[in-house]
């Protein structure tokens, strides 16, 4: 404890600003990024605090679609930054689409997925390649952990082909 107390007092000293020192120039568009990167960060942490989303799906079903969706909402995030209130539209988008891949891995059916949500997170080439993909079958009739791996692979399967 007494190493922990001499470190604080002597490493952790406060620092004074130098009034000298020239203000950082920031790049263009810096602001813009670091707006994005807070409206992501702020969509994210709402997601993953909302108990709610979860139904009544296990960690093993909740947690790839989830993460899924978390990780398209940077991407989202970047095309919604010139919007009024991004954080908000965002974050509702971000919810009813966690919601809607929630309700296909509950039912089996994912056709239940909103074309309009996906166009929110997605181009539209690739909110189109998931469509056809998520029509074209219906999830296996197995656990609704293996159903959401299987969704989340479509979806995910769509969007490496719409980046190629």
């Amino acid at each position: 404890m007494n190493r922990f107390v001499r470190w604080l007092r002597v490493y952790r000293a406060p620092r004074v600003p130098c009034e000298r020192a020239p203000a950082a120039a920031s790049a263009p568009g810096a602001d813009e990024d670091h707006d994005n990167d807070a409206v992501a960060r702020l969509v994210i942490e709402r997601l993953a605090e909302d108990e709610a989303l979860r139904r009544n799906l296990t960690d093993d079903a909740f947690k790839p679609i989830l993460d899924l969706v978390t990780s398209l909402v940077p991407a989202a995030a970047e095309r919604a930054s010139t919007q009024e209130d991004a954080a908000e539209h965002l974050s509702q988008s971000a919810r009813q689409l966690v919601q809607g891949l929630s309700a296909a891995v509950a039912s089996g059916d994912p056709s239940v997925v909103s074309a309009e949500l996906l166009k929110r997170f997605m181009t539209e080439d690739q909110a189109r390649d998931a469509l056809q993909a998520l029509s074209a079958g219906a999830l296996p009739d197995s656990s609704p952990a293996e159903r959401a791996g299987s969704l989340v692979a479509t979806v995910k399967s769509a969007l490496n082909r719409g980046r190629v």
